[in-house]
């Protein structure tokens, strides 16, 4: 008996430590993600901030110890988020050093590891009303810290100021990746691709304009048209010092390197085994420990190699290592890792950064972009709801549809209702069409819903105003692009003053459910280059912070869900333009943004690849991806369809047609969609819902 309660007890105490050991490394595991390589581990330094607010960093024990929180950076889950850091860096010089971009606060330095903070004055101030205290947007940093740049800027770092300086990059490109060494400064963009400007430190001391060459050659593109190349975006560029070129492209991961001395960039073909749908963050690569680092919004990821030929072999058959899973480091349970830093004790060149939104919204916002989701809706103008009243009164009555979007100013700029609104009726805008009340309440009567479709800057009546119009830099008169087309100026404080915050006040009281904005920017045809806004705050001023204003002063006016429309382009790539249509700056405001994912407004050359018949649903499930992806739960997306036919033999039309739009909409879980076309093509559309 007494042997058999040794030998029990013997067995329970191996079945105790051994549970022990189990629990052991598997805290461990998550701690540390998929690796097992503890000795690698323990050289690395980290510094992460999650979204409950909370800063770590990673001690020599493997452990992580909290920083406190810096007062003036308190991170709320509020809806404007500009407290949200964008990137965190190392200074190679010393681990203990940070860089922080938040959002719309600016940049901030620790020399402490994290405990007390400066703020770096070096990012720009942001033109918005609003937020007096706003930076611009850090949209990336130099990891040897000479420059950072803005969406449609570069500064330089000289004499520990930060400065513009002169360059041949077009203004309107978006700017997502800066990295230099010692020769050379790569500039990364949103969709044009990768620059580079040679000896660039003695043009910019001596004041010369800085002369960028593409050098995108081998760099994923889609063509627009035969000449004109939409690029992936490239978010990371990095340099070894063997002198081979590492990019790092966004929504669509992947990695490419252009070897020392060739002119072609090659795939590392790392998109399937990292995330199909991501953002390569950061690239960085060590010497010493013979690695290229790639940080996801996945994890940080490491490929060892043991030159750049068996590197390139290598890729193509082995998958990354994941070294942390961002997920297994979280200190809160719904906790988001913002931003984070990992480099490596024995090797300053190790950088990397992650940064993911928030999705926290305000209750107000949440409540409205529920009340406008998943709304099935077509569209109709105002004289054809006059002309054909009982027709789309009684296709409200019926089940293909959710609602409608119904114009109540057009883009001649008549009001398409009985308006009271003085200043409308004093400068002759008022010419009613509709009954709007009768429409509002026949709608809500079957549980239709109702949006009230309002075009903006394009008005012939307000253009006719003093001191509203655009003006000819030559001749101070009146802009004139294209002859059909009139514009006013968006940076005019007094057009959301004086004519469209009491409007939208007015039509809130008729009880629709929704605004919508349309011709939200600025003009794109015509001699643009000779248009002058009299009206701008600043001469740097972007066109994206004028509609910002607006939009803002239109949002303080309603509690209705606020839409607005965007060119489908602008959906799929942050590439403002010109015309200054950021889907995130609306989206930051707006509830619903509806891109015109309209086939026949693509280039005849954008996605051509496959039969005609499954074009539709190609360039719907593309759009779809990416616009979600830019989008990240941080407002609606509801497109508009086309039910019009147009370029009929490149992109297809009819029954097919109008269901693979919408099979592609389902497929990816958008919520809700506007068909665009003329009435009888509308009841078309109709019966291809209904008869399927």
């Amino acid at each position: 008996m007494r042997h058999y309660l040794k030998l029990k007890y013997f067995f329970f105490f191996k079945a105790f430590i051994l549970i022990a050991l189990l629990l052991h490394f598997q805290n461990k595991d998550k701690l540390l993600g998929e690796s097992k390589d503890v000795k690698f581990q323990k050289n690395l330094h980290a510094f992460i901030i999650s979204d409950s607010g909370k800063r770590h960093k990673l001690n020599n024990n493997l452990k992580w110890e909290s920083l406190g929180l810096f007062e003036q950076m308190a991170l709320e889950n509020t809806d404007d988020n500009a407290w949200q850091p964008q990137i965190i860096i190392n200074n190679d010089k010393t681990e203990n050093e940070y860089l922080v971009a938040f959002k719309y606060r600016c940049l901030y330095r620790s020399s402490d590891d994290g405990n007390f903070w400066k703020l770096e004055k070096a990012a720009r101030k942001r033109a918005v009303d609003y937020d007096l205290k706003a930076c611009r947007s850090v949209t990336s940093i130099d990891a040897n810290l000479n420059f950072i740049s803005h969406k449609h800027e570069i500064l330089y770092r000289q004499n520990n100021r930060w400065i513009k300086f002169s360059h041949n990059l077009r203004k309107s490109r978006y700017i997502t990746a800066v990295y230099s060494d010692k020769k050379s400064l790569y500039v990364g963009t949103a969709a044009s691709g990768l620059f580079a400007a040679h000896d660039y430190k003695k043009q910019i001391e001596n004041k010369k304009k800085l002369e960028f060459e593409n050098i995108s050659e081998g760099l994923p593109f889609i063509p627009h048209e035969k000449d004109f190349r939409l690029y992936e975006e490239i978010r990371a560029v990095f340099k070894d010092k063997k002198g081979n070129l590492f990019a790092g492209t966004s929504i669509q991961g992947d990695v490419f390197i252009r070897p020392h001395e060739k002119e072609k960039f090659i795939s590392l073909n790392v998109i399937d085994e990292i995330e199909k749908s991501a953002d390569i963050y950061s690239i960085s690569g060590s010497e010493k420990l013979q690695s290229l680092w790639i940080s996801t919004g996945d994890a940080l990821h490491v490929i060892k190699y043991r030159d750049i030929q068996s590197f390139i072999e290598k890729s193509k058959n082995t998958l990354p290592q994941k070294i942390y899973l961002w997920k297994n480091i979280l200190f809160e349970k719904n906790d988001n890792v913002l931003a984070a830093h990992i480099g490596h004790k024995k090797d300053g060149n190790l950088t990397a950064f992650f940064y993911k939104k928030s999705t926290a919204l305000a209750p107000e916002r949440r409540k409205r972009i529920n009340k406008a989701s998943n709304k099935k809706l077509f569209y109709s103008s105002a004289i054809n709801l006059k002309k054909n009243k009982k027709e789309v009164f009684s296709l409200l009555k019926q089940s293909a549809f959710d609602g409608f979007v119904l114009d109540v100013k057009d883009d001649n700029g008549y009001i398409r209702y009985d308006s009271k609104e003085p200043f409308l009726k004093e400068i002759g805008a008022v010419r009613p069409l509709v009954n709007l009340q009768e429409a509002v309440e026949f709608a809500h009567k079957h549980g239709k819903y109702v949006v009230a479709r309002i075009v903006v800057f394009k008005d012939a009546v307000l253009f006719k105003q003093k001191g509203f119009a655009i003006l000819n830099k030559r001749t101070k008169k009146p802009w004139i692009g294209n002859e059909k087309e009139r514009w006013v100026d968006p940076y005019n404080k007094e057009l959301a003053e004086k004519y469209y915050v009491p409007f939208i006040k007015e039509l809130t009281r008729y009880g629709v459910d929704e605004i919508q904005l349309d011709y939200i920017r600025l003009p794109s045809d015509g001699p643009v280059y000779l248009a002058y806004f009299s009206h701008k705050q600043t001469s740097d001023m972007y066109a994206s912070e004028a509609l910002e204003n607006f939009i803002y002063q239109i949002r303080s006016s309603t509690h209705l869900p606020i839409s607005v429309d965007i060119y489908g382009y602008n959906a799929l790539y942050r590439a403002p333009g010109i015309i200054g249509q950021d889907m995130e700056v609306y989206g930051d405001l707006a509830d619903v943004v509806c891109p015109m994912l309209y086939s026949s407004h693509f280039g005849d050359s954008y996605l051509t690849g496959g039969p005609i018949e499954e074009r539709a649903y190609r360039l719907l499930s593309h759009s779809a991806l990416r616009s979600m992806h830019i989008a990240s739960d941080r407002f609606l997306l509801r497109p508009y369809l086309q039910a019009f036919p147009m370029k009929n033999s490149i992109w297809g039309y009819g029954k097919k047609y109008f269901l693979d739009q919408v099979r592609a909409y389902e497929d990816y879980n958008l919520k809700g969609f506007t068909f665009w076309g003329a009435f009888d093509h509308i009841l078309k559309v109709k019966k291809a819902l209904v008869d399927g």
